[in-house]
Order: C-alpha cells, then sequence, then structure tokens
C-alpha cells in the first residue's frame, strides 16, 4: 500500500507543482499583482479556492466523525455549509470587492481601521489576524504528516518539511495567482474522490437500499423535531455559516474577484461543491455506523472503516488529505504575509521616515520582498509547533476559528448598518472575545456543544447595536470623515458613492 501511496502523491504534488509555477509566470513583484492577483480572479479560482480551504484534511477525518458521532443533529452544519455560508459570502463580498477596487483595500484590517478613522483598530485586528492564523496554519502539516507516518512508515519530521516545502515554493513564486490556480485543480481532484469515497463506503455498507432502511440508521433526524435536536442544528448552522466569511483568508479573495458577475458564479459554484461536500459527509457517516459501530474517538470512524472494508481507498484518503491541507496553508501564509505587510509593516515604515512623505510607502518589489520573508518566518513557526505534536494545538484550533467569528459579524454589521460606530465595534469584540475565551478556559459552556459560540456572537451583535446607538455623534462612525492618507481616486474615505454602502 505504502508503494501507491508514495507514487499517487508524487504525481499529485508534481501535478500541483507544475500548475502552480505556470500560473505565477503571470505574476508581477507589486502588491496588487502578488497578493490580489490584479483583482481579476474568475469564478471558477474564486469558488474553488474557497471550497479547498474549506474542505480540510482535518474536515476529512473530523467532520465525517461528526456526522458519525452526532448523526442527523449535525445537519445544521451542512445547511450552514452549504446554504447560508454562500449567502453571506456574497453579501459581504460583493460590497468588500467594489470598497477594495476603490479603496485599494486588501485585508479586513485596513477596512475596519480605515472606515473608522483608527489606526489602533486596525494594528489590533492585524496583529490578533497575523497570530492566530500562524496558530492555525501550524495544526495543518501536524494531521498530514502523522498519516503519512502510520501509512507509509515515513519519518514524521521529514513529512513536515515536505508539507511546508512544497506549501511555500509556488506560494513564494506566484502569490495569489499560484494559489487560486491549483485550488482549481485540487478542488476538482477532491470532489472526485469524494464521490468514490461515499460511494465505496455505501456499497461496503449493502447500498443506498440497504442502508437507508438499516436500524442504525434510524436514529439519524433528519428534521429536528426536539428541543435537544434544536439545540444541535442551529448552533452548528449559526456557527459554520458565520465561519465561512469569517477566516481572513476568505475576505482575502473577495477583495480579489474580478467583477460581480463572477462573484456570484463562484458562490454558485461554492455552494454546489460544499452542498455535495455535506451529503458526503453525512451519507460517509451513515455507512461507518453500520460498518464500525460504536467507535469512541469518532475522528478515527472514517480510518477504521476505510482500513476494515474498503482499503483501495487509503491511498487516495492520504493524497486528499495532503492537497486539502497544502491548499489551506498555502492561502494562510500569502494572507499573513499581505497583513503583515499592509497593516503592519506599511505603517511603521512611514512612521519612521516621516520626512520622506509618499517615497516612505514600501511599495513594488519591497511590499513582496516583505511578504515572502513573513512567509518563511510562517512556515518556520510551523515547523518548530509541528515538531513538538502538542495536543492542545488542536484545541487552540477551535478558539481560533470562534475569535475570527467574532470578527465576522462585526463586518457584516458594519457593511449593512451605517450607523454602526467605532466604540460598538470595540465593545461587541471585546464582549464576544471574551466569552469565547472564557467558556474555553475558565467555565464551563453553559448549554453544551457549540452553543457557546452562538451566545458569544448574539451577545458581540448586542453590545455592539446599543452602545453604537447611545454614542451617535460621540464615536467615529461610517459616512464621517476620516484620515485620507490612503485615500485613492480622488473619492474620500467614509464617503461611499451610492451602491457601494448603502
Amino acid at each position: 500500500m505504502s508503494i501507491w501511496i508514495y507514487g499517487l502523491l508524487f504525481v499529485y504534488l508534481g501535478v500541483i507543482l507544475a500548475v502552480g509555477f505556470l500560473a505565477g509566470k503571470k505574476t508581477r513583484d507589486d502588491p496588487e499583482s502578488f497578493y490580489v492577483a490584479d483583482r481579476q480572479l474568475n469564478w471558477k479560482q474564486e469558488g474553488l479556492s474557497v471550497f479547498s480551504s474549506a474542505a480540510t484534511g482535518a474536515a476529512l477525518l473530523g467532520t465525517i466523525g461528526q456526522f458519525y458521532g452526532l448523526k442527523g443533529g449535525f445537519l445544521g452544519y451542512a445547511v450552514g455549509y452549504a446554504v447560508f455560508g454562500p449567502a453571506l459570502y456574497w453579501l459581504m463580498g460583493s460590497r468588500l470587492r467594489r470598497l477594495g477596487a476603490r479603496y485599494g483595500y486588501q485585508t479586513q484590517a485596513e477596512f475596519l481601521g480605515h472606515y473608522f478613522g483608527s489606526k489602533t483598530l486596525s494594528l489590533a485586528s492585524s496583529i490578533m489576524t497575523v497570530g492566530l492564523l500562524m496558530v492555525y496554519m501550524a495544526v495543518l502539516p501536524i494531521a498530514v504528516s502523522s498519516a503519512m507516518a502510520k501509512y507509509t512508515g515515513l519519518n514524521y519530521n521529514v513529512g513536515v518539511v515536505l508539507f511546508l516545502v512544497v506549501a511555500l515554493s509556488y506560494t513564494l513564486y506566484g502569490g495569489l495567482r499560484a494559489v487560486a490556480q491549483t485550488d482549481v485543480w485540487h478542488g476538482m481532484i477532491l470532489l472526485a474522490f469524494l464521490l468514490l469515497l461515499v460511494g465505496g463506503l455505501v456499497w461496503a455498507a449493502g447500498g443506498p437500499l440497504d442502508l437507508i432502511s438499516a436500524p442504525e440508521s434510524q436514529s439519524y433526524q433528519f428534521i429536528p423535531s426536539t428541543n435537544s435536536g434544536l439545540l444541535i442544528f442551529l448552533p452548528w448552522l449559526i456557527t459554520i455559516a458565520v465561519s465561512i466569511v469569517s477566516l481572513p483568508d476568505r475576505s482575502h479573495r473577495m477583495f480579489s474577484a474580478k467583477n460581480d458577475k463572477n462573484l456570484r458564479q463562484a458562490v454558485i459554484l461554492m455552494g454546489a461543491t460544499l452542498g455535495f461536500t455535506s451529503f458526503a459527509f453525512l451519507f460517509s457517516g451513515m455507512a461507518l455506523n453500520i460498518l464500525v459501530p460504536g467507535v469512541k474517538k469518532t475522528d478515527g470512524a472514517i480510518l477504521l472503516g476505510l482500513e476494515g472494508h474498503a482499503k483501495w481507498l487509503i491511498p487516495l484518503f492520504v493524497v486528499n488529505v495532503w492537497g486539502a491541507s497544502i491548499a489551506a496553508a498555502s492561502m494562510h501564509m500569502l494572507t499573513v504575509a499581505n497583513v503583515f505587510m499592509k497593516d503592519i509593516y506599511a505603517p511603521l515604515h512611514r512612521r519612521l521616515n516621516p520626512a520622506a512623505g509618499a517615497s516612505a510607502d514600501p511599495s513594488g518589489r519591497r511590499s513582496v520582498q516583505v511578504g515572502r520573508v513573513m512567509m518563511l518566518l510562517t512556515a518556520f513557526v510551523a515547523l518548530l509547533v509541528s515538531a513538538g505534536q502538542p495536543k492542545v494545538i488542536f484545541d487552540i484550533v477551535g478558539v481560533v476559528l470562534g475569535l475570527f467569528s467574532q470578527f465576522g459579524v462585526i463586518f457584516l454589521l458594519t457593511l449593512f448598518w451605517r450607523r454602526t460606530t467605532k466604540a460598538g465595534v470595540v465593545s461587541g469584540l471585546v464582549v464576544g472575545i471574551g466569552l469565547t475565551l472564557m467558556w474555553q478556559y475558565a467555565v464551563a459552556s453553559p448549554f453544551g456543544m457549540a452553543q457557546p459560540s452562538v451566545i458569544a456572537l448574539a451577545a458581540n451583535v448586542a453590545v455592539t447595536v446599543v452602545v453604537s446607538l447611545l454614542t451617535q455623534g460621540v464615536s467615529r462612525r461610517a459616512g464621517e470623515a476620516v484620515d485620507t492618507s490612503t485615500e485613492k481616486a480622488g473619492v474620500t474615505p467614509g464617503h461611499e458613492p451610492e451602491g457601494v454602502l448603502s
């Protein structure tokens, strides 16, 4: 089996590297080209890139495990994944795309800081983004290298290094163009694998008719009709939908979309691929309840099922875990580099060189060089963390997603409610982030799985709205004059034309 895994993996990596380097030839050494692909991502690149980052290697293990363990109650995840998440992506992305094209925004922190005229808000958001994404990135080589060590005997540390070298190589060379085009290829390969996976497991379980009629399938409550069912369904629907748009790499792609037509087509593609993935995860979980009932560590159910009933799928499974993780890692490294360059390095450079005026802005080749150094640093941090294989890292990843979700609802409020104020945003974030951390590390969550995230999001929104209403005319808000040091195309930020934020 190890020969098949090695053979398929090296063919796959060879194809991805070739695609990445060919696409990267069009990239110039300037920030618009390297970080946001001259804002020319087409619908296939936008849609399949988000799909590839959402359907990670961890999802192939953990999400199938949740459908196995929580059964039908986990359908809230599927609805949020396939319907509400893409819908929010369109609502948020269409506006951020237009704002990015008008003012040159490339990051969430840049938008927030500029919109509310607050360098402090921008800096705090960017530092949090860089730190949290580095942590999130570090978990990816751990999962991949562990799978390789298990099935091939490849030294764990060698697997980590190989993973990081591949993810770094085409990303350093071609920026977003290379990342997005490799995601197109990976997305198509992943969809084909998911079709084989669900087909193989359902066939092993006796076929579709036997699967539906099996006693193990009767506990899959497809429409939650009890309070306990709703307490699982609704929180997952909300948290997953918000998480689809909250991670900074998602807004990075929103700023890079070619136009609204391409973004709309990308969202349709995103919904279709994530919807298919949800059904593949659901039916895989149902089949596994028949094939390997009673597994306590539910994210191991898929591995036990494949080992006992569909060994021929294991090489394909390992390769796709690698591919999904590399797709996520390359985009996270690029986003960290972009945020660091735009929101931390560039403002600091201007501050230390006040006499230079406009020439103090690091632009062109220098901005790309700074970003590349930051990508190397991010990979180095991932290497150090991966070497120790800390189990706590997986708990931290859940907290990271919860913290970024707090920013997601803030962006939605800011984009769609013009009375949002800086004081409201800061207050809401403090409450939402505080509750998320409290329930994770200090106090037991009040209502069980996923519910704390929903309560924290609701508290964030409520506090933001109330404080914004109380600080009208006191705190800076949308529509007021803001710092015009980054003004572009002769339009004053904070006074967006009709149709952008109206």
